[in-house]
């Protein structure tokens, strides 16, 4: 396009050069040439203007998109790196409940042996008693 118009320009340079009248003048027809060789140009132009536009818009739609895609690359980085953190606050919390049931466990198991070693006791003396009982009335029969 831009060499086409280079040429209608030069056509319109040697036409406002041209003069078929008398005495070297320029005649109607002259000027009607170089105009319509004019109108011509300025229509190359107006073509010009819209692929330039097309071109722009389409340049335009380019960066756009990108910016886009960075935006939503970005924000799915961030919703990750905020599930990770909480995933990996979860974790943390669950090993510290974890590790507070065990020592719980811990000192329960303790309580019981005690709580069993007082039964057992409790249990020798009962019997221990009983066994007193008879034989102190076996004694007291015989």
């Amino acid at each position: 396009m831009l060499a086409e118009r280079r040429s209608k320009f030069g056509q319109y340079d040697t036409s406002l050069t041209q003069r078929s009248g008398i005495f070297g003048m320029q005649t109607k027809g002259d000027i009607r040439r170089s105009n319509e060789i004019l109108m011509d140009i300025a229509a190359t132009d107006d073509e010009i203007f819209i692929e330039l536009k097309k071109l722009f818009d389409y340049r335009t739609n380019q960066l756009n998109y990108r910016r886009f895609q960075q935006k939503q690359s970005d924000s799915t980085l961030k919703e990750l790196e905020k599930s990770r953190n909480a995933f990996m606050q979860t974790i943390t919390r669950l090993q510290n409940k974890n590790e507070s049931l065990q020592v719980q466990l811990i000192n329960q198991k303790a309580d019981h042996k005690k709580w069993q070693g007082v039964l057992i006791a409790i249990i020798v003396l009962m019997l221990a008693s009983i066994l007193l009982l008879l034989l102190s009335r076996k004694k007291r029969k015989a």
